[in-house]
């Protein structure tokens, strides 16, 4: 037994108590999810106008140049930041929630933004198609050879 203790005490000599560590690394995850979020900003909204643009130069590739056209664009637009916020909201909280019911018991219920965010997908889909956007094969001519 006391060459168990030999060889272990050094180590525990040196040992960081779990509260302190778990503090820190807690206090360094706060830090990094917070600027993440910044920078996710900052890149969502790169990626919101350059969804934008595509979309407005397909309409000028199709010929397209009336105001109703452009609402339209802005319209899904609207619906890409409320698929967004679904989408960080069911990351914040979980696809399922808790909520306290009348007679005060904690209970779990789906977050209403699953359901949601399937509803606001088929919406914009149904944008795209109206705008007569297809998927297709998109050709660079840097790749010609």
């Amino acid at each position: 037994m006391d060459y168990l203790r030999a060889f272990y005490s050094p180590l525990l000599k040196n040992r960081v108590s779990k509260k302190n560590t778990y503090s820190g690394v807690c206090k360094t995850f706060q830090k990094n999810a917070r600027a993440r979020r910044k920078r996710g900003g900052n890149m969502r909204k790169t990626l919101r106008n350059q969804i934008k643009a595509n979309l407005l130069e397909e309409l000028n590739r199709n010929g397209v140049f009336s105001k109703f056209y452009l609402d339209i664009v802005e319209d899904y637009m609207s619906l890409w930041d409320t698929k967004n916020a679904l989408i960080s909201d069911i990351e914040k909280r979980g696809a399922v929630v808790p909520y306290t019911s009348n007679t005060g018991q904690t209970n779990q219920k789906k977050n209403e933004s699953v359901g949601e965010l399937l509803k606001v997908n088929a919406q914009m889909l149904k944008i795209l198609e109206t705008l007569n956007f297809k998927p297709g094969l998109v050709v660079d001519d840097s790749d010609v050879l």
